[in-house]
Parts: structure tokens; sequence; C-alpha cells
């Protein structure tokens, strides 16, 4: 959605500097306007179809509690006396606050860890944010603001971690607006877990869901696109006005 103060910006803006611009013709930008948005239309159809045409080796999905298919590690503050900033024992994570887009950012390190996770495993959020999740990107200390998820080898590692997406988004749903400020180890064994029975056909989902995915960074790009064609179609208004006044 465009923010309505970029209009009153672009008032003043073009009042004060840009008089002698070229008015642009609103039909131009319609046109690029029109053709982005006929980019996002077809591309939801791309992914409707791609989420209609996945077809499996196996015969069904299991279902099962995060507890039988998942190593859970819940985190646990160490002493605060063996936290350092020099990089002495590993890295800490205390919770969300040291997440990144994809894994943590290291700014605290624990010479006698109590709680580990290993490289790759899924970090779980289970404070204040709920939900939130990172991979480790190497064998640290988490503390009890995180769990650490590690797949059994029912599970394909990848599969995991999309399908701990799914439910990162559901976890953060449900604590919005709630007192939901904490998960236990009990609420986090009873995570329903759903996966294909076969392994390849886990493997063949996480391609799927990268190609979908793909299409998805294809709609916000274009939907960029679309506010920056309404940006110059609001400028180009102006800016006749402007002129006629």
């Amino acid at each position: 959605m465009i923010n309505l103060n970029y209009v009153t910006h672009y008032i003043f803006w073009l009042k004060d500097t840009s008089i002698e611009e070229e008015f642009e013709s609103p039909e131009i930008i319609i046109k690029a306007v029109t053709e982005s948005e006929t980019r996002i239309h077809r591309v939801i159809q791309e992914i409707t179809e791609a989420v209609n045409n996945i077809e499996l080796n196996s015969d069904g999905w299991e279902l099962k509690e995060m507890k039988d298919v998942v190593t859970i590690v819940m985190g646990q503050s160490p002493p605060s006396e063996t936290y350092n900033t020099n990089g002495e024992g590993l890295p800490f994570y205390q919770g969300k606050k040291e997440f990144g887009e994809t894994s943590p950012t290291t700014i605290y390190w624990c010479s006698k860890p109590s709680k580990l996770a290993e490289k790759d495993d899924i970090l779980l959020s289970v404070r204040a944010p709920v939900g939130p999740i990172n991979i480790a990107n190497e064998k640290c200390c988490i503390g009890r603001g995180l769990a650490a998820l590690r797949p059994k080898k029912i599970l394909d590692r990848e599969y995991f971690y999309h399908y701990m997406k799914f439910v990162s988004i559901k976890l953060m749903s449900a604590g919005r607006g709630s007192t939901f400020n904490a998960i236990k180890r009990s609420d986090v064994d009873k995570i329903k877990i759903s996966y294909p029975k076969l392994i390849e056909d886990q493997k063949k989902m996480v391609r799927k869901i990268k190609d979908i995915l793909s299409h998805s960074s294809d709609i916000s790009a274009q939907s960029d696109a679309l506010s920056k064609n309404l940006l110059r179609f609001q400028k180009s208004v102006l800016t006749k006005l402007f002129k006629q006044g």
C-alpha cells in the first residue's frame, strides 16, 4: 500500500524544485502499472498450478508429534560469569534478538556451555516472541529463550526446515494479541509434524517448495515495481498541477 505521507512529501518537493520537469504522460505510467499487475496475477496462477500438481510416489503421509521424530534440546542459561565478548568458548545465543534472516549473529560466547545445539539444528524461539526460527551455522550454546530441533533419520533436514517455517507462522499468529509469552517442553513435544512417508518424496516436496518460493520472489519484485510506478503517477499529476498554478 502506498504511504499517503509520500503525497505531502511530493507536494512540497515539487513546489520547490521541479517546476521545470517535464510532465510524464499518465497513459505511459498506467501501462506500466497494468503490466506489473498482469505479471503478479500470472505468477499467482503459476503458484496455484504448482501446488495442485504435486505428485508423490508414496501412498500417504504421516502425522506425528515432534517428540517422536525430532531430538529436542531446550535451552538453559549458563552462569552469567561464563559469558564473554572476546570469543572464548562457544557462541552463545539467548533468544530471538540474535536471529538473522537465516542464521544468528554471535554477540556473546560462553566458556562453560550447558545446553548445546549442533550445526544445522533448527533454533526455535520459545519465549516472546514465540515462533521465529533460525538455523545454527555452527555448534553453539543456547539459553532458555531457544530450543534446538534436530530431525531424526525419518525426516529430510531441508523438508523439516521448510515445515518449521509453516509451524513458525502458526505459532506467531497464535501469540498476537494474547498472553502467549512462552512455550514449555511439553508444548514443543506435542507440535504436530506432517510428512510424506518416503524420504525421496520429502526431497521432491523441497524442490517444489523452492520453485514456488522463487515465484513468490517474482511477486515481491513486481509489487515493488507497482509501488514505484504509482509514485511516478503521483509525481506526474502533481507536476502537471503545479505547472498550471
